[in-house]
């Protein structure tokens, strides 16, 4: 994700051009790419996602025309620790659950590391889609389970979105750094310790937005990232 200190405030030249800086801007100038904008009020379902046209000057992104114009100071109380973030949603490689309907409808694809002592995991820039199993347990988009010391092991720069259970579940693992992840439109608790057994975990600049819990409360919040796909 990329965003601006609040004091800078987040400049919108208009509706269908946003300025992020030359790094974000050209490695994300490629039109067709999704990127979401998180909110700037109170309300969960502020964020908003468009489509990228092209980068027409330097540090510039032209993109389909947006509903408002956002802002690094939240409008409701003006607040500065509501500033606006930019994520990419894209990325090349896409593990994607199949859409099913009636008793399979939020029943999508699973990732589980399990009992893998010292064993290096590296899992980077990878898009999962419908991907959780609700009302199964352990059944969820990322999950180390029981895999004790996995020291050096690293799970960075990747997207859930529309996930159906959790985003990333660790549980009996230690020594693995979660970073630079963005979860979008997601259902139930992110970024789960489970039973908080975990030693020497590293969570740095992750991201979730537009969270349903299951008792159907909404909430919204964001970090700071840029990843090039």
């Amino acid at each position: 994700m990329y965003g601006y200190p609040a004091s800078q405030g987040f400049p919108m030249e208009s509706l269908d051009k946003l300025t992020l800086g030359d790094d974000a801007a050209r490695c994300w100038q490629t039109k067709g790419s999704r990127i979401m904008l998180t909110s700037d009020t109170h309300a969960w379902d502020d964020s908003h996602t468009t489509l990228v046209e092209g980068s027409p000057s330097p540090g510039v992104l032209a993109v389909l025309p947006l509903a408002k114009k956002k802002t690094a100071i939240d409008e409701t109380f003006g607040y500065p620790d509501f500033a606006v973030e930019v994520a990419l949603l894209d990325r090349k490689i896409v593990i994607k659950g199949e859409k099913e309907t009636g008793d399979h409808e939020k029943i999508g694809n699973h990732l589980i590391v399990l009992h893998t002592p010292m064993v290096k995991q590296h899992l980077e820039g990878v898009m999962f889609v419908n991907s959780g199993q609700q009302t199964r347990l352990g059944r969820y988009p990322i999950h180390f389970h029981m895999s004790e010391c996995v020291h050096g092991s690293t799970i960075a720069k990747n997207v859930i979105w529309k996930s159906n259970q959790r985003c990333f579940v660790v549980h009996g693992t230690h020594n693995l750094t979660l970073s630079e992840n963005v979860a979008y439109d997601t259902r139930g608790h992110c970024y789960m310790l489970e039973d908080g057994g975990g030693k020497y975990l590293s969570y740095a600049d992750v991201g979730g937005i537009s969270l349903v819990c299951y008792c159907s409360h909404l909430v919204s919040l964001s970090s700071l990232f840029t990843y090039c796909s």
